[in-house]
């Protein structure tokens, strides 16, 4: 019913009252609106609840009388405890200062010696990335980086750094080439770490630093600190990087901690937390990398001073702290002390609470006599402020709502009605009289269902009854109800009132909305069919048992299936067993999704479908779930599209990929045993004159930087013509194969052994001085002065001379020391043979 009744709308376009949402809290609008007709002040105008005449001003009168009272109260005991706590506080006050004056030297104290620890590391780190970066460089300018020296000088680096946990290298592109961990067979990279791209992009940069990131190949968080290093010609190589535990931090910032709930902390130069101290991973400001800090904080650190200290304002613990922040020196961190209040107020507060009680007690007797008084006066004033408030309440809920509501009697006489009704009534040309307090709703009701087509207007005035004489609780009635410019449909609904005196709560509802959402519905369903029955792309739908409701006619063209065969059989009945077990096993990863909290997210596979003739093709599915009201999957759709000539040719790919990996290996293979071959002497095994002119440079240059000797000997055989001339070339090869094993037996990985030219062979010795050189080159000759070297039926007899060259003691470069190791092998020789002689000896 809208404007007086129903049935008048049905020709006049009008209505009782505007649309309420519905199941709206009936039961609250009752007692609300609970009509007073006995007992109650009466209802008089419209809208809403009436006032009684000559209240307002006389509680007005009363408060103002209870209000002065209370002052004079108050004021006496204001004045007789005035003195008392001016004295209290001023003391007070004096000596909190003193104590934050103290607070705030102890905090820059603090900081600075964290910013003098810090300092020490970050040099530290640096001498020993600027040792390998060095190293790497000069590598470069020569025959290249040589893994094995360089994983070496990593190893006395990060022994001389114990705070570094490991010391990397990448090359040029991000990829791990040298470092604790780092193997072909597990690769890394930091192509895309922040570090390697800011110094790549900054050629000049010096050490630079970022983190605390969970390590790529240590364990844990870390903070790298890193330096770039350069090809000969400035182009860009690669970077240096020292990953130093995150811990490493929380053990410096430990022994500067003070106070039970004071923090100390170390952050980046953006403020993310790197470490503190007491550590505490529990709460958001102590987890690693936060960025959660006091607004006073932040704002003292934006405003670019070095340091600087405050006082923050209480935070989730409840404390308030002094603080100092100081940006280190040394590295792009910010160190900040922070003491509680309850730390360096702890004395203050025992005696703030001594001085408190004493003037508490004296405050708490002064006043305790006036304290009965003032309830009296407090219980009088909110017994009449209730009073008032609980009618405004209910006028202001009422002409609030923006529905329309009314409130009649047993007899059907209107005692409350909203302002929106009124309103509508006005709008639509209704009589007003109709509409207000004191007006019998019946009456209208029935006046409405004697006229010609006024069915809605009986029914609703039967309803009104019912609930009116307790034999229904509520009735409704829905109804269309079109104007001359729209097309409507509203709800009438009567309430019974809850209470002593009977009535009902009249609430008039707009369903058009409703109506035209059902129409849409239709209207969208209807194309949707048209559209998916047109497509070329399976188009289906399928409820929460994965069983199939809809699917377009496309399926048939792709599976020759027919529709019949599909719709409301299982998605699992289209598939072959291969797709069966993809499927499951998609299935199981998205569930492990929904219980990180991924719920609705579209799943994308590809899986093999039956075909009627069978066969089977492959389909690319994108399905996405529905959901209902209650944010609960109901459904699924999606679409499928096939795929079955892509797999084919991905197939051939992965063919003609393997086959080509298969080539790529033979040929790097092929490469290294030539590669090999041609360092090799053909007749001892042994490394050739090539290969020494290009390690034994290398080998210098290592030991100059790792400042360690290299012992360079050359060795000949005496009178190896004779075993020539007499024995045969043969002969004299099986004695130079016996000499090249002697040389190697006991060798290192990391000594060269050489055949020079002819009968003559070199050695190179890292790490071994003059006296272990000459002691066992003295061991070999006299092991090949014991030998008879067996040829069939021949033995040989043959002895050798030596000379010595120490690096860096004789010379520091490859020609120097050949020159003067041969000079002491023709001093062997002229002075008898089978001896050795060392340089300078």
């Amino acid at each position: 019913m809208h404007k007086e009744v129903i049935a008048q709308h049905r020709w006049r376009g009008e209505t009782l009252g505007t649309p309420l949402n519905q199941g709206g809290d009936s039961a609250n609008v009752q007692q609300l609106l609970q009509p007073k007709t006995q007992s109650g002040p009466a209802l008089t105008g419209a809208p809403g609840i009436a006032t009684p005449a000559g209240g307002a001003p006389k509680a007005r009168t009363g408060r103002r009388a209870s209000r002065r009272i209370r002052l004079l109260l108050i004021a006496g005991l204001a004045l007789s405890n005035l003195l008392i706590w001016a004295f209290s506080a001023y003391s007070l006050q004096q000596a909190k200062q003193r104590d934050e004056d103290a607070a705030r030297a102890l905090t820059r104290n603090i900081t600075h010696a964290v910013d003098q620890s810090v300092a020490k590391t970050a040099a530290r780190i640096d001498m020993a990335l600027l040792a390998v970066v060095d190293e790497l460089e000069r590598q470069l300018a020569g025959k290249g980086i040589d893994a094995k020296a360089s994983t070496a000088l990593l190893d006395i680096q990060e022994q001389r750094v114990p705070e570094v946990g490991a010391i990397r290298v990448s090359d040029a592109d991000g990829a791990l080439i040298l470092g604790k961990g780092v193997s072909p067979s597990n690769p890394k990279s930091w192509a895309d770490h922040p570090l390697f791209a800011t110094l790549r992009q900054q050629a000049s940069a010096g050490m630079k630093i970022y983190g605390p990131v969970p390590g790529r190949v240590s364990t844990g968080m870390v903070l790298p600190f890193g330096r770039r290093y350069n090809h000969p010609d400035g182009r860009f190589a690669g970077i240096v990087a020292a990953a130093t535990p995150q811990t490493h931090f929380e053990q410096l910032l430990a022994p500067f901690a003070s106070g039970k709930t004071s923090i100390l902390t170390l952050r980046d130069a953006e403020l993310g937390l790197i470490a503190r101290a007491p550590v505490a991973p529990d709460i958001p400001s102590g987890v690693v990398g936060n960025h959660v800090v006091p607004q006073e904080f932040r704002t003292a650190f934006e405003s670019g001073a070095p340091t600087a200290t405050g006082t923050t304002a209480a935070g989730p613990d409840g404390i308030q702290r002094i603080f100092t922040f100081r940006r280190l020196e040394k590295a792009p961190m910010v160190a900040t002390a922070a003491l509680s209040s309850q730390d360096y107020l702890q004395g203050w507060e025992s005696d703030a609470l001594r001085t408190a009680g004493i003037a508490a007690a004296f405050g708490l007797l002064s006043i305790f006599f006036g304290v009965a008084l003032i309830r009296q006066l407090n219980q009088g004033d909110a017994d009449l402020r209730a009073l008032v408030q609980h009618r405004a309440f209910v006028t202001s809920i009422l002409d609030s709502l923006t529905e329309h509501v009314a409130v009649i009697d047993g007899q059907g006489v209107i005692t409350a009605v909203n302002a929106a009704w009124q309103r509508f009534a006005a709008e639509n040309g209704t009589d007003l009289a109709a509409v207000t307090v004191g007006a019998n709703y019946l009456q209208v009701c029935g006046k409405a269902s004697g006229t010609p087509g006024g069915t809605e207007g009986e029914e609703a005035l039967a309803g009104i009854r019912a609930v009116l004489d307790g034999s229904q609780a509520e009735f409704s009635i829905e109804y269309p109800c079109h104007s001359t410019t729209q097309q409507r449909w509203f709800v009438l609904r009567g309430i019974n009132l809850v209470g002593q005196e009977r009535g009902a709560v009249l609430i008039h509802q707009n369903v058009t909305y409703r109506h035209e959402a059902e129409a849409r519905l239709r209207t969208s369903e209807e194309h949707f069919r048209l559209l998916a029955e047109n497509m070329e792309d399976v188009v289906w739908k399928a409820d929460c048992n994965m069983v199939f409701t809809y699917i377009n006619d496309a399926d048939r063209r792709l599976r020759g299936f027919p529709q019949a065969a599909v719709v409301g059989h299982p998605i699992e009945d289209t598939l072959t067993d291969e797709g069966r077990t993809l499927l499951a096993r998609d299935s199981q990863e998205q569930l492990q999704k929904e219980r990180k909290g991924e719920k609705g997210r579209a799943r994308h596979f590809e899986l093999p479908q039956r075909r009627a003739d069978g066969g089977e093709v492959w389909i690319e599915v994108m399905s996405i779930p529905v959901f209902d009201a209650t944010g609960r999957i109901s459904g699924f759709q999606g679409i499928c599209r096939d795929i079955t000539e892509r797999k084919a040719m991905q197939a051939k790919l992965e063919h003609a990929k393997q086959a080509l990996e298969v080539q790529l290996r033979t040929i790097a293979s092929e490469h290294r045993e030539l590669r090999e071959e041609a360092n090799r002497d053909p007749l001892t095994g042994v490394h050739n004159r090539r290969y020494l002119d290009e390690a034994l440079p290398q080998e210098l240059a290592r030991a100059k930087h790792g400042r360690y000797p290299v012992a360079v000997i050359m060795v000949d055989l005496d009178h190896f013509k004779r075993v020539n001339d007499n024995h045969s070339h043969i002969v004299g090869d099986t004695v130079l194969k016996a000499l090249a094993s002697l040389l190697t037996e006991g060798s290192r990985e990391s000594d060269i052994v050489c055949r020079y030219g002819g009968e003559e062979f070199v050695l190179v010795v890292p790490t071994l001085g003059p006296a272990l050189a000459l002691k066992r080159m003295e061991a070999l000759r006299k092991k090949l002065e014991g030998m008879r070297i067996p040829h069939g039926t021949v033995e040989v007899s043959v002895t050798f001379s030596a000379g010595i060259a120490i690096f860096p003691q004789h010379g520091d470069s490859m020609d120097t020391l050949l020159a003067r190791a041969d000079e002491m092998l023709y001093r062997s020789k002229r002075e008898g043979r089978n001896r050795v002689t060392l340089y300078g000896a």
